[in-house]
């Protein structure tokens, strides 16, 4: 008899992996230890090779629910003595491990909570091995009660009882607690006056149409009643939020059906443990439990979400009506996670605040994730509670013993790292315009490198050298080499990543699609088409540039976009004159006729410019506002007619050197608008035709990846796997969204292919 060490990496800290194992060992009357160290869970005991290899086969087949095992493999070790088997102290190493990301409640602590007879009844932050927060209460490695913030919370006999029992579900569970000795709530005034808790004086305060600040996992969020329009317009004119929607909340799947028509894929989505908010159609507009318009104006779909924690739950279960429930912060600023940050620059928002004694460490807006109407193809919108911060894709990571910085992009910010094998993607970070989201920035940054202890040896930045995060890349860290990479490759790394198309020999077209990205050529990219070979990429169409007229300004009208797009000589008495002031539509038109320095061959312009032509908004009220209503009317009739309904689309010409004119696209379009064709029929006629046009760009190639902004849109995606699907090899984005936050994967996977050439060399 030998002693043997099973090391498993991956999210195995926080998940019950360890009480796992010593149910595991007890059942094959092993003598031994387990323990969680920074890289990962050893499980020691005696034995022989043939029980080795049978527990490792058994541990990876009925792996605890919530964990991911990345990497297993076990050791033979000189022979030690044990007398039983228990749960050891935790180890420091010089390796670390996945960072566990917070669970939302589970069914059995749901259950427990609404039990009269139950010790924790109404007790809002039950949890166990299941569920409750990770990451957000986390101060470092390993993942031990004495490292989070629940080391100021000491058990009580009756919690510390189950924490010892092997056949407990709380069997060293880290945030066991109960009402003795647990997390307390409070409630204050928007003055701070104090008001004693109870569920009661909550609800009372929704039915006077008050706004509640309700302390979650990952910050706060303000809570209304969604029936009532007074309040959800005073919520909207507290946030200075016009017209972006609001995301609801409702205690149960009858109270979502009620609402939203909600298939499986989304169902499953929404009672995952990273319970994100989830964008379903409205199932009927003249239901009165919600107020349609003011929660999300001019749209046929909500964002919907089943409350996350205890707490949440209490509320929703106790309030009759559906819940808006909208991330505590202010435009531009990030989400507020501690009381004296809200109570300063949100008690003019909020009437009550609710809150209560536990620390989060790490704050985290919640995930948003969508589905395509006819394939149900999932597309992360926002990835953050729940999601964050881990990503691996087969072996290729084990390669990335280089510890890499990757800074991302000043949009939709996320970063990346790596560390023993292991990358470590952030929560959605924002837009790092504001002083308050680079202080988060930075604030993260921080977190992630200590409790890894990462020291960075290479960095990759986007080559835009105005980006804020760039600044910090070579202000603050100033150590290791610095390597910069093209936003629109990045994009396109990052889908060949996901996919594991990095490591092999194929020949890869990528579509990326987005608004804005600073381009090889000085100009705004964003309608590429690239080719992935033998490690490079090189681009190899695009679409026709125009003018870059004014700026960030056309991002944010898309009635520029539309005159920039559609502007000649011909077309400058046209339509589109109404939308503009007398001096503006003098003063943009001579701008065009001079041409601008600046040109932009963005899709996302493209889209925004359509979407003006069509009055479906000429102002962004909101990122992405025209885009969504585009797509919102080609789905309408597509959902109509069938995805096969238009069989022709707007002609397309491919120029010399691969270039795309869209001129008689437009010409077309316009000709449709004076025939008088429906309006819903000519967004789906656009949408089928850019869908045409990768399969005449992709006829001499056998795999296409898809990333960019654009591709957060279901119908295009729905679209070009109806036409192709059994033509070509599709890839997209899986884990991680195919907007910005994927940059920062794309350059930690560029920097790989650097590896990759140097050994070579």
């Amino acid at each position: 008899m030998q002693t043997y060490c099973i090391h498993i990496k991956g999210i195995v800290q926080g998940v019950g992996f360890r009480p796992y194992i010593y149910r595991l060992a007890h059942k094959y009357k092993l003598l031994g230890e387990v323990s969680n160290g920074t890289g990962g869970v050893h499980f020691y005991f005696n034995g022989d090779a043939t029980i080795a290899t049978m527990l490792v086969n058994e541990i990876v087949s009925e792996t605890p629910s919530n964990a991911v095992i990345t990497a297993i493999q076990y050791s033979e070790l000189p022979y030690r003595s044990y007398t039983d088997f228990k749960i050891a102290h935790s180890q420091n190493e010089n390796e670390y491990t996945a960072i566990c990301p917070d669970f939302a409640i589970c069914a059995a602590c749901k259950d427990e909570m609404l039990s009269p007879s139950n010790r924790r009844y109404l007790y809002p932050f039950i949890t166990c091995t299941n569920c409750g927060p990770r990451l957000s209460i986390i101060h470092r490695l390993p993942y031990d009660r004495v490292n989070t913030a629940m080391e100021h919370f000491t058990m009580c006999d009756d919690c510390q009882r189950e924490y010892d029992d092997v056949n407990d579900r709380r069997y060293y569970s880290q945030t066991n607690s109960c009402h003795t000795c647990g997390v307390q709530v409070f409630i204050q005034d928007n003055g701070g006056k104090a008001i004693p808790y109870n569920i009661e004086t909550i609800v009372q305060a929704l039915h006077d149409a008050k706004i509640i600040a309700v302390k979650g996992i990952g910050g706060y969020l303000l809570l209304c009643d969604a029936s009532q329009p007074s309040v959800v317009q005073k919520l909207r004119d507290r946030k200075k939020r016009k017209a972006k929607p609001f995301a609801i909340m409702v205690k149960n799947k009858k109270a979502l059906q009620d609402l939203v028509l909600c298939n499986p894929h989304q169902y499953e989505a929404l009672t995952s443990s990273v319970s994100p908010i989830v964008l379903c159609e409205i199932n009927d507009k003249q239901n009165e439990a919600i107020d349609y318009e003011g929660v999300a104006p001019s749209l046929d779909h909500l964002g919907v979400m089943l409350p996350n924690t205890g707490l949440l739950m209490l509320i929703a279960h106790a309030y009759p009506h559906p819940l808006v429930c909208t991330s505590a912060n202010l435009s531009g600023s990030p989400i507020f996670h501690n009381d004296e940050d809200v109570k300063h620059n949100l008690s003019h928002v909020y009437d009550l605040l609710v809150s209560h004694n536990r620390e989060i460490i790490m704050p985290q807006d919640d995930s948003v994730v969508k589905h395509s109407h006819f394939y149900h193809k999932p597309i992360v919108i926002r990835r953050s509670r729940g999601l964050a911060p881990n990503f691996w894709i087969g072996s290729s990571v084990e390669t990335m013993d280089t510890e890499t910085f990757a800074f991302g992009a000043d949009l939709k910010n996320t970063f990346a790292l790596t560390k023993d094998g292991n990358i470590y993607i952030s929560q959605f970070l924002g837009d790092q315009s504001s002083y308050e989201t680079q202080q988060a920035f930075q604030s993260a940054l921080n977190h992630y490198t200590t409790l890894v202890d990462a020291k960075i040896k290479q960095k990759v930045i986007d080559d835009n050298a105005m980006y804020f995060v760039n600044g910090i890349a070579s202000e603050k860290w100033k150590n290791g080499v610095t390597y910069k990479l093209q936003h629109h490759k990045a994009h396109f790394y990052a889908v060949l990543f996901e996919n594991g198309l990095i490591n092999n020999d194929k020949v890869v077209l990528g579509v990326i699609w987005d608004g804005i990205g600073y381009g090889d050529d000085n100009q705004i990219w964003g309608g590429e088409f690239f080719e992935y070979n033998d490690a490079s990429i090189n681009r190899v169409a695009h679409f026709q540039y125009f003018d870059y007229l004014l700026g960030d300004a056309m991002s944010l009208q898309p009635r520029i976009a539309a005159l920039a797009f559609m502007y000649n000589e011909e077309f400058r008495h046209t339509s589109l004159a109404h939308k503009f002031s007398e001096k503006e539509w003098q003063l943009y038109c001579k701008m065009l006729a001079h041409g601008s320095k600046v040109k932009t061959c963005s899709v996302g312009r493209i889209f925004d410019a359509v979407a003006s032509i069509l009055d479906l908004t000429d102002v962004n009220e909101y990122e992405g506002q025209a885009a969504i209503l585009l797509e919102q009317l080609a789905l309408n009739y597509f959902k109509l007619h069938g995805i096969d309904a238009i069989v022709k689309g707007y002609t397309i010409e491919i120029l010399t050197g691969n270039i795309i004119s869209l001129d008689k696209l437009k010409n077309e379009l316009l000709l449709d608008l004076t025939q008088d064709q429906s309006k819903s029929y000519i967004a789906a006629k656009f949408h089928a035709t850019l869908a045409d046009l990768v399969g005449i760009i992709a006829k001499e190639y056998e795999h296409v990846a898809f990333s960019g902004g654009v591709f957060q849109n279901g119908l295009f995606i729905d679209l070009i796997m109806h036409k192709y699907k059994n033509k070509y090899n599709l890839y997209f984005n899986k884990s991680v969204s195919p907007n910005d936050e994927s940059i920062s994967l794309g350059q930690m996977a560029y920097s790989l292919t650097l590896k990759q050439e140097q050994q070579c060399a």
